[in-house]
């Protein structure tokens, strides 16, 4: 009969060695990876605050409404974005100004908010707004001893528009 103990201590003992190639693969995961974890902290940590947008956008998004609107142009002091809990980016317009071609205010809005659709912005690759909110825009509402309406955005700014009917004044707004 042999003794199982004695045995045990003649096999030799394998350590665990990592091969080269095992550890560099696992530092090449961890290389890659690295970048994907600072932007998914940092991407937690811009949720509720604002971001105020560079000059450079403000000044591309100037440029765009002046193409779409012709001969006016919208003018912003800032532009800031805020990301919610809820993923739902809202974009802040803060002094907002439409000017015409001579540098007359045609209106002035303290704040514009709008909230932004954030599949539309994933997954359709289009801005697509959920609300959109005027904050101390002012309108002028005038009735002239004819009867006839005007409106204007500004107290000093010219008439807007005319009509014989509220209906119809704002059917042309």
């Amino acid at each position: 009969m042999t003794d199982n103990s004695d045995t045990k201590e003649r096999t030799p003992r394998r350590t665990k060695r990592i091969r080269p190639w095992v550890f560099w693969l696992r530092a090449g995961i961890v290389v890659c990876l690295m970048p994907l974890v600072f932007i998914a902290a940092a991407a937690v940590m811009m949720i509720d605050r604002d971001i105020t947008a560079p000059s450079w956008i403000t000044t591309r998004i100037e440029a765009r409404a002046a193409a779409v609107l012709g001969d006016t142009s919208l003018e912003f002091g800032a532009i800031t974005v805020r990301i919610g809990r809820d993923l739902h980016p809202t974009v802040r317009l803060v002094d907002t100004r439409l000017v015409d071609a001579g540098g007359l205010t045609l209106t002035r809005v303290p704040l514009v908010e709008g909230v932004m659709s954030p599949r539309g912005l994933i997954l359709q690759r289009e801005v697509l707004m959920q609300d959109v909110r005027l904050i101390g825009a002012q309108v002028n509402l005038r009735r002239a001893r004819d009867g006839t309406l005007s409106f204007a955005l500004t107290a000093a700014g010219g008439d807007l528009g005319q009509a014989r009917s509220l209906p119809e004044l704002l059917e042309q707004f």
